[in-house]
């Protein structure tokens, strides 16, 4: 989506831009009440949202789709993605940050903290900045996010993984 946006700056092409309006529309249909859009959580296993962030990537996933957002709206001005972007990481800042009742975590793949970064730039909505520091200030700390998250994962028998958390846990 990204690359589309920045395409039709380019080079205008009616076809696609109508494509592009459409598919944004079917995204917008999907995203939930509170803001969350990950189809695959949605439909396989909403149960297990954001439980296990160093291999389901889903933070990678919303920086990317993000950073569509943004592009969609600096290259041409249109809103549509940018307002579902913006759902999106209000439900990221509610979810991650230092307070007691928020995750604590960082993504496996570094994303959303230039999405946030970005989507602070155009929106000039500070809790997009201080969400992508705090996310960068988390990144390492001890004890290891990864390990107490596979330790909950392993506790509940909802262990999906491809080996130990990147911290060591076994």
């Amino acid at each position: 989506m990204e690359a589309v946006a920045w395409s039709l700056c380019q080079t205008p092409d009616p076809d696609l831009e109508k494509a592009a309006d459409e598919l944004i529309e079917l995204i917008a249909a999907a995203q939930c009440g509170d803001g969350y859009l990950n189809t695959y959580f949605m439909l396989k296993g909403p149960q297990e949202r954001w439980s296990n962030l160093a291999e389901c990537h889903e933070l990678y996933y919303a920086g990317h789709l993000i950073e569509a957002g943004v592009a969609f709206f600096v290259a041409g001005g249109k809103r549509r993605l940018l307002e579902v972007v913006c759902r999106l990481a209000d439900h990221v800042c509610t979810v991650f940050g230092p307070e007691r009742d928020q995750l604590h975590g960082y993504d496996g793949h570094p994303e959303i903290e230039l999405a946030l970064t970005r989507l602070y730039e155009v929106t000039q909505e500070r809790r997009y900045l201080t969400l992508a520091n705090y996310l960068v200030e988390q990144r390492g700390t001890e004890p290891h996010f990864y390990d107490i998250e596979y330790e909950k994962r392993r506790q509940s028998g909802h262990v999906k993984s491809y080996g130990p958390p990147l911290g060591g846990a076994q």
